[in-house]
């Protein structure tokens, strides 16, 4: 678990947002640190609302899952461009080796005259 970002909601509270960062979790930490700089009170008279913290917690659930989706995404879109250069270069191979053999049974059917 790592610290990731830390706001000020109002005076004397303190959030504080753990992730684990081989799960990517930094990720929705960082937007849930940004939400939460967005709500805090403009002015030291005001109230922060009081949301429950289980609401809190299901809603940066699902935004984990979604993040953990799209990451998923990213990964399966970069290994298919990879395996997608690969099997350019073995056609690009192929065809080299189908013009070599081109060549050679054209000079077979015609050879050239010296």
């Amino acid at each position: 678990m790592v610290l990731v970002g830390l706001t000020s909601l109002s005076a004397g509270s303190t959030t504080v947002c753990i992730c684990d960062l081989g799960l990517g979790g930094w990720k929705t930490a960082r937007e849930v640190v940004e939400i939460l700089q967005l709500a805090k009170p403009r002015h030291p008279e005001d109230t922060a609302h009081q949301a429950s913290l289980d609401d809190v917690r299901k809603i940066v659930g699902e935004m984990q899952t979604v993040t953990n989706i799209i990451e998923e995404l990213r990964k399966d879109n970069s290994s298919a461009l990879s395996h997608s250069q690969k099997v350019q270069g073995h056609i690009g191979e192929l065809e080299r080796t189908l013009n070599y053999y081109r060549d050679r049974l054209r000079d077979l059917l015609w050879p050239t005259r010296t």
